[in-house]
């Protein structure tokens, strides 16, 4: 079951993460079972294993890209670290490991979140993670160039964007919100492109399940 895909900066790679048959990022791995983070070509060539064992955070997060080499992942051990896709080197982000998920760091390893868009402060020195209150909703996220978090404020929306400098807080796009086709207006989903310009999601005629509804992007 292959989930969590994403995108590298220079559009060469995609990241994504292989559970075992019949489980999914919402539920802890079975005990005993691996989850390797692979890694191919856009065009769909040179699929391998990066990691022999990873996570994702809950939901359908599983890897940030720092640059076109180097990305933040979870070990299958719930703790973090940096990988560069070439050379190989690990580079360990957190001491203490996570019993079930573990957390994703943006690319300038100041913020980290894990299913809950509580955009938590990383130290990096003690490599810690202080805890923060969460701000209601799921799927929280990083842009590509680390200046915006962003996430599914709630059920079917709306879609929210917290500045990581200053913690503003402000929505992309509304629950219902009017510019969206009639039976189209529940919203899940959301991705910033490259550049920071464009705004993917999904939605559906208020249909919520994950696996089964008509999603449309």
């Amino acid at each position: 079951e292959h989930f969590c895909p994403h995108i590298s900066p220079d559009v060469r790679h995609v990241v994504y993460l292989s559970y075992p048959s019949n489980t999914n990022t919402y539920k802890p791995i079975p005990k005993g079972g691996k989850c390797p983070l692979h890694i191919m070509r856009t065009d769909g060539k040179g699929d391998r294993i990066l990691v022999p064992s990873a996570r994702a955070y809950f939901e359908d997060r599983g890897a940030v890209w720092q640059s076109d080499t180097e990305l933040i992942y979870i070990g299958g051990a719930g703790r973090t670290y940096q990988l560069n896709i070439k050379s190989g080197k690990r580079l360990s982000l957190t001491k203490a490991g996570h019993k079930e998920y573990g957390f994703l760091l943006d690319r300038g390893k100041s913020v980290a979140v894990q299913g809950s868009p509580t955009f938590s402060i990383y130290d990096r020195k003690s490599q810690a993670i202080s805890p923060r209150k969460s701000n209601g909703g799921c799927q929280p996220y990083f842009s590509h160039d680390g200046v915006w978090g962003f996430w599914t404020g709630g059920a079917g929306g709306p879609l929210k964007r917290i500045h990581l400098a200053t913690r503003k807080i402000s929505h992309i796009i509304e629950k219902n919100d009017p510019r969206m086709p009639t039976g189209r207006r529940y919203l899940y989903f959301p991705m910033f492109s490259r550049c920071g310009r464009l705004f993917a999601f999904a939605s559906s005629p208020n249909q919520h399940d994950h696996f089964k509804s008509d999603y449309d992007i």
